[in-house]
């Protein structure tokens, strides 16, 4: 990631072609610099600071699907899935072990 005035960018690094790539830009007034970043520990969320003292979250989801009403799929990453349980709240970490793209999940 790369502030400066009124934005920042966010890159993601494509291994099939080996090179980063520009994924957003987001707008906002008066950014300046960032200070300070942070990431939620499981890849969906996304802390900025600026130098003017704001601090934003986003979500860094590729898609999110609801599964019967009882489950919620977030792609963080192409090898990586954040399930979480509706009804208690419980989440599941699911990841690649060799970063190879998740196509499809069962739930039984």
């Amino acid at each position: 990631m790369l502030g400066n005035f009124n934005r920042f960018y966010t890159y993601n690094y494509n291994q099939k072609r080996g090179q980063w790539e520009e994924i957003g830009v987001q707008h906002i007034e008066n950014y300046y610099t960032v200070t300070a970043l942070c990431w939620k520990n499981d890849g969906s969320k996304l802390l900025t600071g600026s130098l003017c003292g704001s601090v934003d979250m986003y979500d860094a989801s590729m898609k999110k699907i609801k599964y019967k009403g009882k489950f919620e799929l977030n792609y963080v990453s192409p090898s990586q899935i954040v399930v979480k349980t509706l009804i208690t709240g419980n989440k599941a970490i699911i990841k690649s072990s060799y970063s190879h793209e998740i196509h499809k999940i069962n739930i039984f």
